[in-house]
């Protein structure tokens, strides 16, 4: 494990104490997005949310270097599975009218199906 600075300390106490609100926030959308769905008619599979575990934010902590945690990313994440390929462009254009997407850390998993 590398050394942590006191910066990156006081973040990975910062997560320490609010990582419940990532897990809370998750929960959140998840229930959003399936009756957002319902009411929209859109087909999907399945909605799972997770926040980031302790371990997991300490590791990315230390490979990227962060100090702040705007800095920090995925946090809080949501998947969508969709049954049929086409299902998960119609997905995508309601998660793109629903939400303000970070395009730099995102990617689009339907280019390795």
């Amino acid at each position: 494990m590398e050394k942590i600075n006191c910066n990156q300390f006081q973040l990975l106490n910062y997560y320490k104490k609010n990582r419940e609100l990532y897990r809370k926030l998750g929960k959140r959308l998840e229930r959003f997005l399936k009756q957002s769905f319902e009411k929209e008619k859109i087909i999907y599979h399945s909605i799972t949310s997770r926040a980031k575990t302790r371990e997991s934010f300490q590791k990315k902590v230390e490979r990227k270097g962060y100090t702040c945690i705007e800095e920090a990313t995925d946090l809080c994440g949501l998947r969508v599975i969709t049954f049929l390929e086409s299902e998960t462009k119609i997905v995508e254009h309601f998660l793109r009218h629903a939400f303000i997407i970070d395009e730099s850390n995102s990617v689009d998993k339907s280019d390795t199906l």
